[in-house]
């Protein structure tokens, strides 16, 4: 998986990877969330897909798709440009950044 280092929005490279590793589990949480403490899960479950619709609640789906498996743009049939997707996912960045 490519490294992509949104300075737009001033995030560190580390804080970047930070942030991706922490979508990663995200199936992960799918899984474990009915456990006793599952409810830590159910959280960073609704945190990650509540920072997908801010950034476009139009391509959410394919924002959490590509953020919590790694899929790139290419490998979905996103209804937009591959830079204004990226733009978005950007946007989501910046915005688990402040949330988190």
């Amino acid at each position: 998986m490519r490294t992509y280092i949104p300075d737009n929005y001033g995030i560190s490279r580390e804080r970047y990877r930070e942030l991706l590793n922490f979508c990663l589990q995200y199936n992960d949480w799918c899984q474990r969330v009915r456990e006793p403490d599952g409810d830590m899960y159910r959280d960073y479950i609704r945190l990650v897909e509540e920072c997908a619709r801010l950034a476009d609640p139009s391509i959410s789906d394919y924002i959490i798709k590509s953020v919590t498996q790694g899929i790139p743009y290419e490998w979905m049939d996103v209804p937009m440009s591959r830079k204004h997707f990226y733009l978005r996912r950007r946007k989501f960045f910046f915005i688990l950044d402040k949330r988190r």
